[in-house]
C-alpha cells in the first residue's frame, strides 16, 4: 500500500510539475509543511490532491478535506486582497487564520461569514474584495500572483496548519489574528504580524 501511495504521489507530482502548479518559493525558503494529522477528510478531486501533495509530500491523500468552489473563490480572493504581495507562507498563514476562525465558537462557522463579518477584513469594506471576486469570476487569474494565492487558499482549505518561514516551523492551530500591527504578536511573515 505504501508503494502504491508513493507511485500515486510521483505521478501527481509529475503532472503538477508539468502543469506549472508548483507554488513559488519566496526569500528565506518560505514553505508549508504538514502531515496527515493536519488534514481532515477525503477528496477525490485530482487537482486538489496534486496541489496539496505537491506542497506536502509526506501527507496521505486519503485524509484531504473537501471544499466547495464557493469556499475556494472566497478564500482565494481574500488572500489575494490581504497578502498578494507577501511570501507564499504568509499567504497560507492568512488562510489558516480564516480557517481557525471558522472552527472557533467565537466567530461565524462558514468561510463566507468569517470573511464578511463586520469590521474584520478591510477588503470587504473598501471594494477590493468585490474587484478580486470580479477578476476571479472572469477567469483573470493566470498571473503568478493569482496562482500563488489560489494554491495558498487550497492548502489552507485542506487543513494546513504548519508554516515554515526563514527556517522556523510554526504550528498556527491557535492563531486568529493578523494585521500590519498586532500587539503581542507571535509570528511575523513579510509585512504581517500574526497572533
Amino acid at each position: 500500500m505504501q508503494t502504491k501511495n508513493k507511485l500515486i504521489f510521483f505521478m501527481i507530482f509529475g503532472i503538477a510539475l508539468a502543469a506549472g502548479t508548483i507554488a513559488p518559493k519566496a526569500t528565506c525558503q518560505a514553505a508549508i509543511t504538514g502531515s496527515s494529522q493536519d488534514i481532515y477528510s477525503e477528496s477525490d478531486d485530482p487537482d486538489v490532491v496534486s496541489d496539496y501533495l505537491n506542497a506536502n509530500p509526506d501527507a496521505e491523500s486519503e485524509y484531504i478535506y473537501t471544499y466547495s468552489a464557493s469556499e475556494l473563490r472566497d478564500m482565494a480572493c481574500i488572500i489575494y486582497c490581504e497578502a498578494r504581495g507577501e511570501p507564499y507562507a504568509g499567504q497560507v498563514a492568512v488562510g489558516i487564520v480564516v480557517m481557525n476562525r471558522k472552527a472557533s465558537s467565537h466567530w461565524p462557522n462558514t468561510i463566507h461569514e468569517v470573511i464578511y463579518q463586520k469590521m474584520q477584513f478591510q477588503p470587504t469594506r473598501n471594494g477590493a474584495m468585490d474587484k478580486a471576486l470580479a477578476q476571479y469570476d472572469a477567469g483573470a487569474t493566470t498571473s503568478s500572483t493569482w496562482r500563488s494565492c489560489i494554491n495558498a487558499a487550497k492548502s489552507s482549505l485542506m487543513g494546513q496548519k504548519k508554516i515554515t518561514y526563514c527556517g522556523k516551523t510554526t504550528n498556527m492551530s491557535n492563531y486568529h489574528f493578523f494585521a500590519t500591527s498586532v500587539p503581542g504578536y507571535r509570528l511575523k511573515i513579510g509585512a504581517h504580524y500574526f497572533k
